[in-house]
């Protein structure tokens, strides 16, 4: 996944390094041809099948359900809960707008809370405080892979009643207290994109043990038509065209079948990262708190201008001089402009929030990068740093 722009490279440095690269160097060339060969190309399809199937159970649920993105599948969730106008749903400040937009789109309003500062999750502490008598649902995000903390944020869910909603975009295969990230609320959602940890591309999916559920999403994803019988091309309800495809899934099983090891070498090359740069001033490091597993999809840092000797900005900057991608961490919900444009009024502060959006970097990461091209972002960034003075 990388991207044009930017400061050029010098001249004689290795070849670029990109932010993030799939692996697909399993079976999905294999996969792929065999769904092309038989016609079946669209959303019907046997790999479909396999991979709902199949993801849902690697996550430890019954049903999953197929969509085009994370995003429509967040979408699908809060719409078959039946969130609409005149509710609120609560969410971290510190999360892809995709999050914010899934609200948006069933007309609710997001309300935002600060996050910890060490996983950069939605802190518990402060649902409480967020949660009012309009409240329909808490979205917990598990950041770039680290679960939330869920039982202090189903407890109070539970308190007040409210639905809990996962967005396990980033965090295929985490862990928390020994149940995988996805089976934690009453309907979830996980995204396929290019640089997930499980890639079809583009896709996502809906993962629920409620059957009722489960079967709201597949009649909302297919434009409302009925889930059995005939069709006699009379909507009832409005409908999406959400649909899977079934070369996306073909892919995705072949995913699916690695799944396990693409987990481990994202950890293996988070603990290879970690042992170079702790301790550098002027760093925060991702963390793995007891009793929970971190997949981190990506390996994001926080730069202390004072500490470290140059700023987020400056540090992208040089390492794209030396031919090394890198991204800057998602910017504040609360500011994002389209919340006037919808009407939504933001209150509150979100000093955490505001930090780590505004130091925040993530490295190369992935399944294919290799040791000696981790030594070279480490080295670089070392190299860059006030310690190198």
């Amino acid at each position: 996944m990388s991207s044009g722009g930017g400061a050029v490279p010098a001249p004689g440095t290795p070849a670029f390094l990109p932010v993030c690269s799939p692996s697909l160097d399993g079976n999905e060339e294999r996969y792929l041809l065999d769904a092309l060969h038989s016609g079946w190309i669209s959303s019907a399809g046997e790999y479909v099948r396999r991979f709902e199937e199949g993801f849902a159970a690697w996550c430890g649920v019954r049903f999953g359900i197929g969509t085009t993105s994370g995003t429509t599948a967040l979408h699908l969730a809060l719409r078959a809960l039946g969130v609409g106008p005149g509710d609120e749903v609560v969410l971290p400040d510190f999360t892809m707008a995709a999050s914010l937009f899934a609200v948006l789109y069933v007309g609710a309003t997001p309300v935002f809370v600060d996050v910890e500062p060490d996983t950069w999750n939605l802190d518990p502490a402060q649902l409480d405080g967020a949660i009012t008598p309009r409240t329909r649902a808490v979205m917990p995000v598990h950041i770039y892979g680290h679960p939330c903390d869920m039982d202090p944020i189903l407890s109070a869910a539970g308190r007040h009643g409210v639905a809990v909603v996962e967005d396990a975009a980033e965090a295929h295969g985490a862990e928390y207290r020994g149940r995988r990230c996805g089976s934690f609320g009453v309907v979830n959602a996980f995204s396929f994109f290019a640089n997930k940890i499980l890639t079809t591309g583009e896709g996502g999916m809906v993962v629920t043990d409620d059957e009722s559920l489960a079967e709201r999403c597949r009649y909302f994803r297919n434009l409302c038509f009925p889930l059995t019988g005939g069709r006699d091309y009379v909507h009832d309800d409005l409908g999406y065209n959400y649909r899977l495809t079934n070369l996306q899934a073909a892919v995705g099983v072949a995913q699916l079948e690695r799944a396990d090891a693409l987990v481990e070498r994202r950890r293996a090359v988070a603990q290879r990262y970690s042992e170079r740069l702790r301790g550098v001033p002027g760093l925060q490091l991702p963390v793995e708190r007891p009793g929970v597993r971190n997949v981190f999809w990506m390996y994001g840092i926080v730069v202390d201008e004072a500490a470290y000797g140059m700023g987020r900005d400056a540090l992208a900057e040089a390492l794209r001089r030396e031919g090394i991608d890198s991204r800057p961490f998602f910017s504040p919900l609360h500011r994002q402009k389209v919340l006037g444009r919808c009407g939504v009024t933001v209150g509150g502060e979100f000093p955490v929030t505001e930090r780590i959006a505004a130091g925040g970097l993530y490295l190369p990461t992935g399944p294919v990068i290799t040791g000696k091209q981790i030594d070279r972002v480490a080295d670089a960034v070392l190299r860059l740093g006030r310690c190198a003075a």
